[in-house]
């Protein structure tokens, strides 16, 4: 190797592990559109690592604005302008999205009844893709990151070993609502056991 790799591998182990000791003292790792100058500072004084949008480890993104224009094309997961593809990608990886402002009207209720109702509705629609909507003043909420994962209860799969140990006890039953994985199914043709 020339010594000029050798720096620029060094440069690079050493930006690794100095990104790993923010990690360390931050509890969440953040993505941002914005520049953080240009944050409120309720959302920036939040012990946050924030990182670029297009590193993956960020656990959320948070997007200064976002016009009725990208919520619908948000809500009908159509990519219309690079703002859309970041909050999709997100989205689509399971990932909780902020938008601190949009360009709703202040005052609904001048607005024809179904404006008014599809508005309402497309706002209803992007939330439940995970987009949150911070009122100004208000900082962060991190629930959605602590959720736990569902595992399922009915339809509990058995593996190969798991069957080959079942197999092994005398009288052996499955446990009801189980289902075998490919390997299972496998290994019981091979060994004649109907199930």
């Amino acid at each position: 190797m020339k010594v000029t790799e050798i720096e620029e591998l060094v440069q690079k182990i050493t930006e690794q592990i100095v990104a790993s000791c923010l990690l360390e003292k931050s509890e969440y790792t953040l993505a941002c559109d914005q520049p953080l100058e240009q944050l409120p500072n309720e959302v920036t004084q939040q012990k946050i690592h924030w990182v670029t949008t297009d590193q993956e480890n960020a656990q959320g993104l948070v997007v200064k604005e976002l016009t009725v224009a990208q919520l619908a094309s948000i809500a009908s997961l159509q990519v219309s302008d690079e703002t859309t593809k970041q909050v999709q990608g997100y989205l689509l990886a399971g990932k909780p999205v902020w938008v601190l402002q949009t360009n709703w009207p202040q005052k609904t209720n001048h607005l024809r009844y179904g404006l008014r109702q599809q508005l309402t509705s497309l706002k209803t629609q992007v939330e439940r893709y995970g987009v949150n909507f911070l009122a100004p003043g208000e900082s962060l909420a991190f629930e959605q990151l602590k959720k736990p994962v569902k595992t399922r209860t009915k339809g509990k799969f058995i593996t190969e070993k798991e069957l080959q140990a079942y197999i092994q006890q005398k009288d052996f039953q499955l446990p009801k609502d189980c289902r075998l994985t490919p390997l299972a199914v496998d290994y019981a043709r091979e060994h004649s056991i109907t199930i």
